[in-house]
């Protein structure tokens, strides 16, 4: 205040007895208990009054409604009593327990975990409060993050580790995630994002780490919850486990399940790294890896499959990443007559630049930094055998000179080598870019592109062979239930048509990520709508025909929130004139993408960050696109 503000500027007023007592009160209150409740993988919190009852139910009037099957209507009441809940069973069909003990009337206070019906909740206490307001994701936006994360890693080369962790399998009074979660919040940096992909699972994202940071990260973690639960835990690393975000997820749950059984005796699996050469010298296939073969495409690519393996000649598969590609070269594999021989793969996505020559043809000890002793690559290791080589569109043009040189002279030189090896493989590749367009445009050699070519596969996508998604959703329900100890029999008429309306963007691998997750938190024995992935349910509330998601395919890693139909169907109208002979694919392709991003900007009046949120793209991607396109605002 200034001297002008009037004679009693620098008064103090004292506070009156009533305020002194209101004061009081304020500092003698108890502070706030807080309900937090897991339910179909996404938590919600409820705040616990001093004062009164809070009925818990499936329907109002409850006070506290969980639309669950598995809750009476009016399930439990639970009252507040200083720092602790009172807990009262009111008669409910599938009872109510705390800390796993069924009861009729108990105490609970913080940190300890009821149950109503099949949903859990945990009591928080007022210091774990601030670990909600950080965040703890829903795994529908944790999944969108993954997705982001791998669009990143693949236009920027970057890194980037995926973790999960579990109590063991010997833990066997483990509580829920809700009740040891907290302790991780401490031991993470702040780009790191933290969700519950189950009830005993918690998974987390960790941009711009390697394996080391990622072994090292977990260990804290682990370390940091051992007072109260013995966990586990699986990593998987972007780009070296995998290179799509359905892939990432796979491999992080495989590697999580050998964790949680002591496989090899550690409790920190990391997913093998797919940029080194995987031997696999008896090919057995494993239920999981049996193709479903239910719809004429699929029928007739395995009839050409059973033509075309016994002979000698290339095989190039094309098809989006999930479609199952791997399960074609392995089937031309077993029916050839070299199925005595190794089948080995390598994904030429996952290859450092710097060390493809060395994946593929091995080398030398100290041919490099960190070539502690000579190693052989995927051809030496194949010798006799098959070379399956994933994701080849992402050979560099060094990469792509050299393989087409063994190719030709069935010959190969390590790194750092000077002798000749002589190699007797068949080669096998697959990718999901169009090879023609890239060597149209320069980025893949003719010669080798004719060399691969010689006989061309197509996998269809997962939404062109609908009548399969069923029989799939099953065989992974019994898969998941192996693996984690669970006894879901039946996927329930709504979850089912939800299933067969989704368009699988990550086709076959997004299915089972999704059944995988269904059964890890079904409440009962039944997979429910509420169980599947939110982009997926929404397709179930709704009498939307699959068949009109057919003409947009999503590009790769980057779900977009799908336009309106009218919309869409004008653009693809317009993009797909017939009066225009001299136009040629890529040019409609512009075409359609110029006009979906306009239409984005416009509804977002021009905001390009928003823009970039509401089409799911990074901002570096939509500002390049906007660029190229010419499509600033018009009165700019």
């Amino acid at each position: 205040m200034s001297d002008n503000d009037g004679p009693h500027h620098d008064a103090t007023m004292p506070l009156s007895a009533a305020d002194l007592q209101l004061l009081a009160k304020q500092r003698t209150r108890r502070p706030a208990l807080m309900l937090l409740i897991y339910e179909h993988g996404v938590t919600r919190t409820e705040v616990l009054a001093e004062r009164g009852g809070l009925v818990v139910g499936r329907d109002e009037p409850a006070d506290i409604v969980i639309a669950d099957a598995t809750l009476s209507r009016r399930h439990a009441r639970l009252t507040r009593e200083g720092d602790r809940i009172l807990v009262e069973d009111l008669a409910s069909t599938n009872g109510t327990r705390v800390n796993g003990t069924r009861v009729e009337r108990a105490h609970a206070g913080a940190d300890d975990e009821l149950q109503f019906g099949g949903v859990s909740a945990s009591v928080l206490a007022p210091t774990a409060q601030q670990g909600l307001e950080e965040g703890l994701l829903g795994h529908d936006s944790f999944s969108e993050l993954v997705r982001y994360e791998t669009a990143r890693c693949r236009e920027l080369r970057g890194r980037a580790a995926l973790l999960m962790l579990a109590p063991t399998r010997r833990e066997t009074s483990a509580r829920p995630a809700a009740a040891w979660w907290r302790a991780m919040r401490v031991e993470l940096r702040a780009v790191d994002r933290l969700a519950l992909y189950g009830q005993n699972v918690v998974e987390l994202i960790l941009p711009q780490a390697d394996e080391a940071e990622a072994i090292a990260t977990a260990r804290r973690l682990i370390d940091a919850c051992a007072a109260r639960v013995e966990l586990a835990c699986g990593a998987a690393l972007l780009p070296n486990s995998a290179t799509s975000a359905e892939s990432l997820v796979q491999a992080c749950r495989s590697a999580l399940g050998a964790a949680r059984r002591r496989h090899r005796g550690e409790d920190i699996i990391v997913a093998e790294d797919r940029g080194q050469p995987q031997r696999d010298a008896a090919p057995d296939q494993s239920p999981a890896d049996e193709p479903v073969v239910a719809s004429a495409t699929m029928r007739e690519l395995y009839e050409i499959v059973e033509r075309v393996a016994p002979a000698a000649i290339p095989v190039l598969i094309q098809g989006e990443t999930g479609a199952g590609k791997e399960l074609v070269a392995a089937a031309i594999h077993r029916r050839s007559n070299r199925h005595g021989g190794p089948l080995c793969s390598l994904n030429c996505g996952a290859i450092p630049r710097d060390l493809v020559e060395s994946a593929l043809f091995g080398h030398e000890k100290g041919a490099f930094t960190g070539a502690a002793q000579r190693r052989e690559g995927v051809f030496e290791a194949a010798d006799g055998g098959t070379v399956f080589l994933d994701e080849i569109g992402e050979l560099s043009s060094e990469a792509q000179v050299a393989l087409l040189r063994v190719l030709e002279t069935k010959r190969l030189t390590r790194v750092g080598g000077r002798d000749e090896i002589a190699v007797d493989v068949r080669i096998v590749a697959a990718t999901h870019r169009d090879l023609e367009q890239m060597v149209s445009d320069g980025e893949f050699r003719l010669d080798l592109f004719y060399r691969l070519n010689t006989m061309m596969l197509r996998v269809p996508p997962l939404r062109e062979r609908r009548e399969e998604i069923a029989p799939l959703a099953r065989r992974f329900m019994a898969l998941a239930n192996e693996e984690n100890g669970r006894s879901v029999g039946e996927i329930a008429p709504l979850a089912l048509r939800a299933l067969e309306r989704h368009v699988w963007p990550g086709n076959v691998r997004e299915l089972r990520n999704a059944i995988d997750r269904a059964v890890v938190i079904a409440g009962g024995d039944t997979i429910t709508l509420e169980d599947l992935p939110e982009r997926v349910r929404a397709l179930g509330r709704t009498g939307a025909d699959p068949s009109r998601q057919r003409a947009a395919p999503p590009s790769e890693d980057r779900p977009q929130d799908p336009p309106q139909q009218a919309g869409l169907e004008a653009l693809l109208a317009d993009a797909l004139r017939g009066d225009e002979a001299d136009v040629d694919f890529k040019t409609r392709m512009q075409r359609l993408e110029a006009q979906l991003i306009v239409s984005a900007l416009e509804a977002c009046d021009y905001n390009q960050t928003e823009t970039s949120r509401r089409l799911r793209i990074p901002l570096r991607t939509l500002v390049n696109k906007v660029r190229q396109y010419d499509l600033s605002r018009p009165d700019e």
